[in-house]
């Protein structure tokens, strides 16, 4: 394992102070990141961007983009496999959430001034740029969110969708994205990071995480779907690569 590079990237907004403050999203970080060193990975691998960060590691938009950018460089610096892992959690829209082929967007803290950041970009600026030798995994816990990436493929309770985009180009990286409506536990955190702590163990498949997830948020009378959307064909009994 000690040829695989790992990259870990955190993001958590809850709009501390605006109009529109949300809650938990902070929480989910920390969680995600007692998470990942608990299971040993250095934390020297992971980047947390909160409101309560500063500087580079502020969540705006320029600061977003330049983490993915830097994760690029990282990962094309190695010809040795890189495992990638990026949460967001926070405000999430979409242009027309019921088609196949929507546009959805992810909040920066900054997005009031300087804008949104659409799945459009983070495809062709960032997923499309990362080299075959990368497996990405990205968890988004935030609404309106379906056909984030712009992937090919979408796994519903544990079943291949009918509704698969056809005309989403294949990357040459393999991209596994997870995500679920935003919905708050007691806790306050997110359901969906909650739901993925609570079930992923290293050497979980596809098909078992998720089902285990699904059914956590049946026990917790939530009626969120998880959904898993893919840049390749996925055998679910294959394991999820997560860098861990």
């Amino acid at each position: 394992m000690s040829n695989i590079k790992q990259i870990i990237l955190l993001i958590g907004i809850n709009y501390i102070n605006k109009p529109y403050q949300i809650r938990g999203s902070i929480n989910d970080t920390i969680k995600l990141h007692e998470f990942f060193t608990q299971e040993g990975t250095s934390s020297k691998s992971i980047t947390v961007m909160t409101d309560q960060t500063g500087g580079i590691y502020a969540p705006t938009k320029a600061n977003i983009i330049n983490q993915l950018n830097l994760i690029i460089s990282s990962a094309n610096s190695t010809t040795n496999p890189v495992n990638i892992f990026i949460s967001y959690s926070g405000k999430g829209s979409a242009v027309n959430p019921s088609a196949i082929n929507n546009t959805g967007s992810i909040y920066p803290l900054d997005f009031e001034t300087n804008g949104v950041i659409t799945d459009n970009y983070i495809k062709q600026e960032f997923i499309n740029k990362l080299y075959k030798n990368s497996n990405l995994v990205c968890l988004f816990d935030c609404c309106n969110i379906h056909s984030i990436l712009e992937l090919k493929y979408e796994y519903t309770h544990n079943k291949l969708n009918k509704n698969i985009n056809a005309s989403n180009s294949i990357p040459a990286c393999s991209v596994c994205a997870i995500y679920s409506c935003r919905t708050y536990r007691k806790e306050w955190n997110g359901a969906t990071t909650i739901s993925f702590i609570s079930n992923y163990y290293q050497g979980i498949t596809y098909e078992y995480l998720l089902e285990s997830m699904q059914k956590w948020m049946i026990l917790e009378k939530l009626n969120n779907i998880v959904y898993m959307a893919t840049s390749h064909f996925v055998d679910l009994d294959t394991t999820v690569f997560v860098p861990v």
